[in-house]
């Protein structure tokens, strides 16, 4: 192998072996430390000294790493995305329908130091959303996210801990930390689907969510009835159902949770979707031979029809 070919393929592998925690040389350090206090999850009692991927302390809050078995330990998935379409790279945190079991603590052989130290990763956060517009702006965070040997860690404030992920947790001096992330009626974004495409109408394969008003119920909408786009229903205690969009929308195009403007272009519809008793009070953007046009529908979501 000639000189120039030896040194390309070496740049190439080097190239593999950089992590996003240190693909940005302008990222922050910061000093974290372990827990001084005990920190059980769902039942475990978590050993931090040596663990590869320990509980961290930063700013007196306590940091849980999102690890591929760690996070679906605690309900959620944690999926990074490098799209060439958006020329960014995403890191999805959100709720997990599928979860294990069994902590993988990953264990080592070498004793964590007390002291220790994080970056403040630059790369973009989505958190139970697939909106840029709502992604972390991490460098203004007050509790930013770290990052901790090529991993994610998140601060369990309340913010995070309960608003975003639904976990019970307490502490006191006797029994430290204790996190518990019961199974929730929750619904389980497309993330995959959606950050995986290079194509401009992939939002248009993902749903969007509404809670009943005793969040015992949800139904998911997709952006229009074209192409394999359904809907989703689920009860709590019953078995989630799907709808395809086009079984019941047959008579021409239509684009839910949408209206037109004074100019007759399409955009988000100001009456929020409500459901109810089960039906779904949506409204819509109808496209027909006859032209465009709002209306008001009133889906029953155990039958699957509508109502007049």
């Amino acid at each position: 192998m000639g000189k120039n070919k030896l040194l390309i393929c070496l740049a190439f592998f080097a190239m593999l072996l950089i992590s996003p925690a240190t693909a940005n040389a302008a990222e922050k350090e910061v000093k974290v430390t372990l827990p001084a206090f005990a920190v059980t999850l769902n039942g475990v009692e978590i050993d931090n000294a040596y663990s590869q991927y320990p509980l961290l302390v930063y700013k007196d809050i306590t940091y849980v790493p999102m690890t591929y078995h760690g996070s679906r330990f605690l309900h959620l998935k944690a999926n990074w995305y490098n799209n060439e379409y958006r020329n960014s790279q995403i890191l999805f945190v959100g709720y997990s329908e599928d979860y294990e079991k069994e902590w993988n603590g990953y264990p080592t052989t070498e004793k964590n130091k007390s002291s220790l130290t994080a970056v403040i990763p630059s790369y973009k956060i989505a958190v139970n959303t697939l909106d840029e517009q709502e992604f972390i702006d991490n460098q203004a965070e007050e509790y930013p996210l770290l990052n901790f040997r090529g991993v994610t860690y998140f601060p369990l404030t309340w913010r995070f801990a309960v608003d975003e992920f639904g976990w019970q947790y307490s502490f006191d001096q006797q029994k430290g930390l204790i996190i518990n992330s019961a199974d929730q009626l929750k619904a389980e974004l497309e993330d995959e689907e959606y950050f995986s495409s290079s194509m401009p109408t992939a939002s248009l394969a993902v749903k969007d969510y509404v809670y009943n008003a005793q969040k015992d119920a949800y139904a998911g909408y997709p952006r229009t009835n074209l192409g394999r786009a359904t809907f989703v229903y689920q009860k709590q205690g019953e078995e989630k159902v799907y709808f395809k969009a086009a079984d019941l929308f047959n008579d021409g195009e239509y684009y839910f949770n949408q209206q037109l403007d004074e100019k007759g272009s399409k955009t988000e519809a100001k009456k929020t979707p409500v459901l109810a008793d089960d039906v779904l009070t949506i409204q819509a953007v109808k496209m027909d031979k006859e032209g465009e046009r709002e209306v008001t529908l009133k889906i029953d979501l155990k039958d699957f029809k509508c109502l007049e």
